[in-house]
C-alpha cells in the first residue's frame, strides 16, 4: 500500500493526506488560497490536482517607444529603452514614421533580434543620450507608400498576445464564477456559482475501471433555503469517456449546508471534467471538493492564509473538525461537525489574576 500527499499555501503545508491513492488520483480544494494569489496569474497552483479555474484567455499588451534619431533606412531601429536585453521577442511590432512634412508612414514587422547599447558607438546619439539604448533588428522594413525623405522619425509598438487562465474574484465575472467569503464550509471562502459551470481536470490522473468518490458540500444564497438541497437540480456532474454520473446533495443539514457525496467508476479515453450546477436562478456555494479512491482514505486540511494557522481538518467522511484562536493565537476551543450538528468537544479559556495587595 502506498500513500500520497498535496502541498499548499506556497508549498509549506500538506492539504490533502491520502493512503492506497498515487498523488494524482486524489485531489482537494477548499478555495483558500486564492485571496492571496494575483486573480490573473495563470503560475496559481494553490489547486493541486484539482483545477476551478477560468478558461483560458488571450490577450494583446502594447508598449510604445520613440525611435532614436532620423530613420535612415535598412532594417535597424534605435527606441529609448534602457538594457532590453532580457526583454522576449514581441509578436509583432508597429513601425509609424513621420517625414518633414508631417505625412505619416505605416508598416508591420517582425522584431528579430534586441540589444541593448551604448549610445557611443551609434553615430549621432551619443550627443543626446548617456545611458544605454535599445536596437531593434527587423526581417524588413517595407512601407505601401514610399516616403519622399529617408530623415523620418516616430514611433514603434510592440504587441505582445498574453495567454493565462483567470481565477475567479469576488464580482462573479468570468462566466458567473467567483471565490466569496459571503459564506463558507470551512476557513473563510468558497466558490460562489450561478449558472452551471463545467472545468476540465487535466491534471487528475485517474485509473481505469477504478472507483473514486467524491465529496464536496454545497448551500444556497438563498434567505429562505429548504430543508434539503436533493432533488431541487443543484449538485456536481462527472463527465468521462462513456458518459457522465450526477451526484445531488443528501444527507443532513448543517447550518445551511449539505454535503454531496457519490462513487463512479472512472472510463479512460476522453477528457474528465466536473461540472458544477446550482438551482435555478439561486447563487450556490461549493466549498471542500475533493476526489479519491473509494478503496483508499484521505483527510484534508484548512489553514488561515494569514498566518498558517490550522483551521479545520476533514476527515474520511468530510465532515470537519474545526480549530479556534483566541487573539494572541492560542487555541481555545475545538468543533466538530456530525450529523446532528456542530459541537463543541473541547473549550480551554486562560485567565490571569492580578494578586491583590495585602
Amino acid at each position: 500500500m502506498y500513500s500520497s500527499a498535496q502541498y499548499g499555501y506556497a508549498d509549506n503545508l500538506p492539504v490533502a493526506v491520502a493512503a492506497n491513492a498515487a498523488y494524482q488520483e486524489i485531489g482537494f480544494d477548499g478555495f483558500e488560497e486564492y485571496s492571496t494569489a494575483n486573480l490573473y496569474d495563470s503560475e496559481y497552483t494553490g489547486h493541486g490536482t484539482l483545477n476551478f479555474q477560468c478558461p483560458e484567455r488571450e490577450e494583446q499588451i502594447t508598449t510604445t517607444f520613440n525611435v532614436l534619431g532620423a530613420y535612415d533606412g535598412g532594417t535597424t531601429i534605435w527606441i529609448d529603452k534602457e538594457g532590453y536585453d532580457n526583454m522576449p521577442l514581441p509578436d509583432q511590432a508597429l513601425l509609424v514614421l513621420q517625414d518633414e512634412n508631417g505625412n505619416e508612414y505605416e508598416t508591420t514587422a517582425d522584431v528579430t533580434a534586441i540589444t541593448a547599447l551604448d549610445p557611443s558607438s551609434i553615430n549621432g546619439l551619443a550627443t543626446y543620450f548617456k545611458d544605454q539604448v535599445t536596437k531593434l533588428s527587423l526581417d524588413q522594413i517595407d512601407f505601401c507608400t514610399s516616403p519622399g525623405s529617408l530623415a523620418l522619425t516616430g514611433r514603434v509598438v510592440l504587441a505582445y498576445n498574453i495567454q493565462y487562465n483567470e481565477i475567479p474574484s469576488d464580482g462573479l465575472g468570468c462566466g458567473g464564477r467567483a471565490i466569496t467569503t459571503a459564506e463558507a464550509h470551512t476557513g473563510r471562502h468558497s466558490l460562489e456559482i450561478n449558472a452551471s459551470t463545467t472545468f476540465e481536470q487535466k491534471e487528475l490522473h485517474l485509473i481505469d475501471g477504478r472507483n473514486y468518490i467524491l465529496s464536496a458540500w454545497v448551500k444556497s444564497s438563498s434567505t429562505n433555503p429548504a430543508f434539503t438541497y436533493e432533488g431541487n437540480g443543484a449538485g456536481i456532474d462527472v463527465a468521462m469517456n462513456g458518459g457522465t454520473e450526477t451526484f445531488q446533495p443528501s444527507g443532513p443539514m448543517i447550518e445551511g449546508w449539505q454535503r454531496i457525496e457519490g462513487v463512479f467508476t472512472y472510463n479512460s479515453g476522453s477528457d474528465l471534467s466536473f461540472t458544477l450546477r446550482p438551482s435555478g436562478a439561486t447563487n450556490y456555494y461549493f466549498d471542500d471538493i475533493r476526489i479519491y479512491p473509494e478503496d483508499g482514505s484521505i483527510q484534508t486540511y484548512v489553514y488561515n492564509p494569514e498566518d498558517y494557522r490550522l483551521q479545520a481538518v476533514m476527515d474520511q467522511n468530510n465532515y470537519a473538525t474545526f480549530y479556534h484562536y483566541d487573539e494572541e493565537g492560542n487555541l481555545f476551543l475545538i468543533k466538530k461537525e456530525t450529523a446532528k450538528g456542530i459541537k463543541t468537544i473541547q473549550e480551554t479559556r486562560e485567565y490571569v489574576i492580578d494578586r491583590l495587595e495585602e
